[in-house]
């Protein structure tokens, strides 16, 4: 992958042409908090940010945390500022899928806020403390989600702030916490929509697809030459190869040595020298087999940016469809995922299974056309599902479960200040949550598990999901 702006997170905001992971969402022209978010990420891109360890805040000594909170001054000023401006919302769509490397900066910017909270409220200054992560908790919220794994990066944002803040409750005051218990309360009420967010995602991977079968320089793979070995079990289909000669193929494939796959010639010598393995009545198939998988890819001269410049109009569109029917099924999976209904978000999500992508390459190969568009665009495929466009294959499952304990946990949280703020006005926990309005878990209709473990402290839990007891601040994410 090209890395000549991944480096820096503000040259995405550049114009430049045609990279898959530079540049695009480019900022409105009129003024938006967004542009002073970008600046705290700035403040925070600095060997002195880089020389810190990652640690939480409890688990840093104090000289390191104080060093962080002097340095602090301008990234609390500058997120201040965005949040006081409208929250940003792009003029255009994005015309291209991109990783948005600020994202990793804003992440420092969240466990700044939380370290300068902990050094404040240990000094006994709650006010700044409380000041601090409410701040924090705007510019998060506040943050755009192109894509499914920036809103993930929000969401752990938001995560270690709700858990700094329920740390340092016990040492606010009144004021401090009902501050708290109003922006938390606010927050439950206002969860992210992941639908809209996986939609945008699969609009983006569209339009990247359409571009990048045009252009795919802009994956910086350019030079690329197409492994036959590798893709191996893709020129089967291509080529409509008996079962019996697939398994033989299979077999040959996993006895090749490393030096085999380096180059397309040796995987051809490779294929010629392994042909004494073939069973005879196999032997004339093997051979037709050869010379298809000779006829895809020419060897030293096949680069994706050449081919790309030959292809006429149907075999353009005809690449899209092919790139588009591999890279899709996965967004729309966790699209389907986060439309059920939100109590089932913790059970594993079963997409419906798809022949689609197999049935179109045993057409052509059948038809004997488009073979070599569809190798092209199954590489194409490839390259656009490792470098991150279509998720893994669980991100349905993954992305529904992240944003269920966001809310649940958001909600513990409100409820946790609400307790703190009964104490500090009565000097003693609640006896039961009826002393506190019994509040209910909006899902499943029932009352929230409360139980003091002491004069200061207590557990609180939501009675849990189909699979799950109990979810509390604790709950790991991936549950069997």
């Amino acid at each position: 992958m090209r890395n000549n702006s991944l480096c820096h997170p503000m040259i995405l905001y550049a114009t430049l042409a045609l990279a898959a992971y530079d540049v695009k969402w480019p900022v409105a022209s009129a003024d938006n908090g967004y542009r002073d978010y970008l600046a705290a990420a700035r403040a925070v891109d600095s060997p002195f940010w880089t020389s810190l360890d990652n640690r939480t805040s409890d688990k840093k000594d104090l000289a390191t945390l104080r060093s962080e909170v002097n340095h602090a001054s301008a990234v609390l000023a500058y997120i201040e500022k965005g949040n006081s401006k409208r929250a940003y919302s792009p003029a255009k769509p994005e015309l291209i899928y991109t990783l948005h490397p600020e994202y990793s900066f804003f992440r420092r910017v969240g466990r700044l806020a939380c370290d300068a909270a902990y050094i404040k409220a240990l000094d006994g200054d709650p006010t700044t403390a409380s000041r601090w992560l409410i701040q924090a908790d705007r510019f998060a919220r506040r943050l755009p989600s192109p894509s499914t794994t920036a809103l993930m990066v929000k969401i752990a944002i938001i995560r270690s702030l709700e858990r700094t803040t329920l740390n340092l409750l016990p040492r606010f005051h009144t004021a401090q916490i009902r501050s708290q218990l109003n922006e938390l309360t606010s927050m439950a009420s206002h969860p992210f929509d992941a639908k809209i967010v996986a939609m945008s995602d699969l609009d983006v991977t569209d339009r990247s697809i359409r571009q990048v079968v045009d252009h795919p320089e802009g994956l910086g793979f350019k030079d690329d030459v197409p492994n036959m070995g590798d893709s191996i079990a893709k020129v089967m289909i291509l080529s409509a190869v008996s079962k019996s000669l697939a398994t033989t193929l299979d077999s040959i494939d996993a006895a090749a040595p490393p030096s085999a796959r380096s180059t397309d010639e040796t995987w051809q010598k490779y294929l010629i020298d392994s042909e004494p393995k073939v069973p005879s009545t196999q032997l004339t198939e093997y051979r037709m087999y050869r010379a298809a998988l000779r006829n895809m890819a020419k060897p030293g001269s096949y680069k994706l940016e050449d081919y790309a410049k030959r292809l006429n109009p149907a075999e353009r569109a005809h690449a899209v469809t092919v790139v588009k029917t591999l890279c899709d099924p996965d967004l729309r999976s966790v699209i389907d995922s986060v439309t059920r209904p939100e109590r089932n978000w913790w059970t594993a999500w079963a997409p419906s299974s798809s022949n689609r992508l197999t049935d179109l390459m045993m057409k052509d190969g059948q038809e004997l056309s488009f073979v070599r568009t569809d190798m092209y665009a199954l590489q194409l495929g490839d390259i656009i599902t490792k470098l991150g466009v279509s998720g893994d294959e669980d991100m349905a499952t993954n992305l529904a479960r992240t944003c269920l304990l966001d809310r649940v946990n958001t909600r513990l949280a409100a409820v946790s200040a609400r307790i703190r703020l009964f104490q500090a006005e009565h000097k003693r926990l609640p006896q039961n949550l009826h002393e506190i309005g019994n509040p209910k878990d909006p899902i499943t209709r029932l009352p929230y598990l409360y139980r003091k473990t002491s004069e200061k402290a207590f557990e609180l839990a939501a009675v849990g999901f189909p699979g799950i007891g109990k979810i509390d601040q604790n709950t790991r994410l991936h549950v069997k």
